[in-house]
């Protein structure tokens, strides 16, 4: 996640799982604010449709780390 997010800062090298990552990130917000769920609530909400980690795991099997 630390890497997503230093290459979203940086605004080079910008992968698909790192614009997942933002809008897995901005959809739990607002579903904690506008509809006033807790973080887990949101989450696995989010994850419904935003995955950040099927991206991870499907990155370290292509490079053989699991």
């Amino acid at each position: 996640m630390a890497v997503s997010w230093q290459r979203l800062n940086d605004g080079k090298h910008i992968r698909e799982m790192d614009i997942v990552l933002l809008n897995h990130e901005l959809m739990e917000l607002r579903l904690m604010k506008d509809r006033k769920l807790s973080y887990g609530e949101a989450h696995r909400i989010t994850e419904e449709k935003y995955n950040y980690k099927r991206y991870v795991d499907e990155l370290d099997r292509k490079e053989g780390l699991r």
